[in-house]
């Protein structure tokens, strides 16, 4: 799936407490798709409630966290291939 960003600019690793940050990485694009996630799973449902407060509508959540998704053997990566 094509994001719009260049693939060094996809995937960034910034507080879930520094939404600014994360709306300024996004460059403002309230239609943008935006997949939070974080180890366990409650720091990225902050992250995404607080996104969708400020207008965000395609804000997706992986509920679990990264943990879960390793343990049900999805596969992990660096998102070199995407």
């Amino acid at each position: 799936m094509g994001s719009g960003l260049p693939a060094d600019q996809r995937d960034a690793h910034i507080p879930y407490t520094d939404i600014d940050a994360i709306e300024a990485h996004l460059g403002g694009d309230k239609g943008a798709t935006v997949v939070v996630y974080c180890l366990t799973g409650p720091m990225s449902a902050i992250a995404s409630s607080a996104l969708v407060d400020r207008g965000y509508c395609n804000v997706f959540d992986l509920p679990a966290g990264m943990a879960t998704w390793e343990a049900m053997g999805y596969p992990m990566g660096d998102g070199a291939g995407a």
